[in-house]
């Protein structure tokens, strides 16, 4: 007969080695749940990645508005969907009522039940070439119901729209045909499909697929959304700058930022120096003799710009005195 110590020791030692097949399953059963996390985590933050890459505006991107408006709306288009015809009066009255925060970035994606869709997207980058994309894309919405929903393409009727605006129709033709158009659309449709577009219009704001609104209204509430989610509201930062000068004659804040984006727009300023152009354009026309920065590159581009001789910097990079402004757009020295 067995002894009971020895009994109970293989008791006891079952018992350890349940409880440790236990906490071994618990420990696997842990980590494939906190892999599983984790790979879901990671594959989020990647596809965010993505996205973020493929709605970030480009050089040769088509925009409208204020190009360094808080709130950008991208719009991937065929030209002719019908549905972005009805929405191509909604997107023109946006940009009139958001002029200084919104930017509209226009993206081609002809869809290929559509027989002129991909002639139509062609024939307004090979316009584009002849500085007319804003014409031909106006053009084609509006003459929409004449040359959409036909059986076969009608290439012979964007070339009548070329005539009409004005292009050189030879180079127009070879634009066309040409691989390089064919490509730039293609790179728009790439991008397009990569998010997950499926059909037109598909429209980002500020980088997040939205539903279609329903109304222009429904549009707008979107838009002011993002304009107050806005880490510092462009209307708020130029009220600051402008209070800053506190000059005798203030002149409104959309004039400061037209100006400002002019100075982008023409080269003056890169566009990531931004903030130069608002201060040196806010003491252009508010006619100020001083300008307040925290950057001594203002100093350097007020001398650029305004046509400044000599400019004292006191308190550091507090003040910023101009000497002898003449307050005006001047060339590059």
């Amino acid at each position: 007969m067995e002894e009971p110590n020895k009994k109970e020791d293989r008791r006891l030692s079952a018992q350890r080695k349940n409880s440790m097949m236990k906490a071994v399953w618990i420990i696997l059963a842990v980590a494939v749940v906190g892999g599983i996390v984790w790979w879901s985590s990671t594959a989020k933050e990647e596809k965010k990645i993505v996205e973020n890459s493929l709605t970030t505006v480009v050089a040769d991107d088509y925009v409208k508005g204020n190009s360094n408006a808080p709130v950008t709306l991208i719009e991937y288009l065929d030209f002719e969907c019908e549905a972005c015809g009805a929405y191509f009066p909604l997107v023109k009255q946006l940009e009139q009522a958001f002029p200084n925060d919104l930017r509209v970035v226009r993206r081609y994606y002809p869809l290929p039940g559509h027989k002129n869709s991909l002639p139509a997207a062609l024939a307004v980058e090979a316009s584009a070439r002849q500085g007319k994309y804003d014409e031909m894309h106006d053009l084609l919405f509006t003459e929409q119901e004449k040359w959409g929903n036909k059986p076969a393409p009608t290439p012979a009727v964007f070339e009548a729209y070329a005539e009409k605006l004005g292009l050189d129709l030879t180079k127009f033709k070879q634009d066309v045909a040409s691989q390089s158009v064919k490509d730039r659309v293609q790179r728009d449709v790439s991008s397009g499909t990569k998010l997950g577009n499926t059909g037109t219009p598909s429209f980002y704001l500020n980088g997040a697929k939205i539903q279609n609104p329903k109304s222009l209204e429904d549009f707008k509430i979107l838009i002011k959304a993002e304009i107050l989610k806005a880490p510092e509201p462009r209307r708020n930062k130029l009220k600051m700058l402008i209070d800053s000068v506190n000059a005798e004659e203030i002149t409104s804040s959309s004039e400061a930022e037209n100006l400002a984006s002019t100075y982008v727009k023409e080269g003056l300023i890169p566009e990531k120096h931004y903030d130069d152009a608002l201060h040196i354009a806010i003491a252009t026309v508010s006619r100020c003799n001083f300008i307040v920065s925290w950057n001594f590159s203002h100093i350097v581009r007020a001398k650029v710009i305004m046509g400044v001789h000599h400019i004292n910097h006191r308190k550091g990079f507090g003040l910023i005195e101009i000497v002898s402004p003449e307050h005006f757009v001047g060339k590059k020295e």
